[in-house]
């Protein structure tokens, strides 16, 4: 469970965030829109799109249960990118006064908050170094690493392991087209170090996978 729902919340507190359902396809909140507060994802898979001045959209992220999302409108007051669920997914939102009602009388919401945020940031920092030094084939391999320990931070197998996004947005985040993308699974695949059953991932060999790739960047 996401560390702001563990906080000890008084009852008046806890009760307004209650549970929003983003049905697949939806859209959650859209680039531009005016920032209200911040977004605790309870369940399912969404994905983080910005759109360019000449109409191309780029994959920013793709955010799971664990995550709070949001923090993009924080800064200029509107939303930075468009936040559209990859299938059914169940959000808790939490209105950015009460953030700051909670730390004025609690220094602990603040810190979770800060923690989630240096979290976010370290991620994204992790994957543009990435991207600016390594082959079609690491990228992947680090993005399906990444998949598997979020996978399992949720109680699933690190090894088994359903993809909700398409290979086009896999390839719009790593900055691969979708056919690198699918000739880079097929190549992983011949070599055995992976299964791949249409979104369904199984890392055949989970240590030397791990052995190979985990170091990188």
């Amino acid at each position: 469970m996401n560390a702001l729902l563990q906080l000890d919340l008084p009852s008046r507190e806890r009760q307004p965030w209650g549970l929003h359902k983003v049905r697949a396809g939806r859209v959650l909140f859209a680039q531009g829109e005016p920032f209200h507060g911040l977004y605790a994802v309870r369940s399912g898979t969404l994905k983080s799109v910005f759109a360019l001045a000449d109409g191309r959209e780029q994959v920013c992220a793709f955010p799971m249960a664990g995550d709070v999302i949001g923090f993009d409108g924080v800064v200029d007051g509107v939303h930075g990118t468009t936040m559209t669920a990859l299938e059914d997914t169940h959000v808790a939102p939490l209105a950015w006064r009460s953030c700051a009602q909670l730390a004025a009388c609690d220094a602990n919401p603040l810190q979770h908050l800060m923690e989630l945020m240096a979290r976010d940031i370290q991620r994204g920092h992790t994957f543009h170094a990435l991207l600016g030094r390594a082959n079609a084939q690491e990228r992947l391999a680090m993005f399906l690493l990444d998949q598997s320990r979020r996978w399992h931070a949720q109680g699933c197998s690190p090894c088994d392991f359903q993809l909700r996004m398409s290979r086009a947005e896999i390839g719009s985040f790593l900055c691969m087209s979708m056919e690198t993308v699918s000739r880079t699974f097929s190549g992983m695949q011949r070599k055995g170090w992976l299964r791949v059953d249409n979104r369904r991932v199984i890392l055949s060999d989970m240590v030397g996978f791990t052995r190979r790739f985990g170091a990188l960047p």
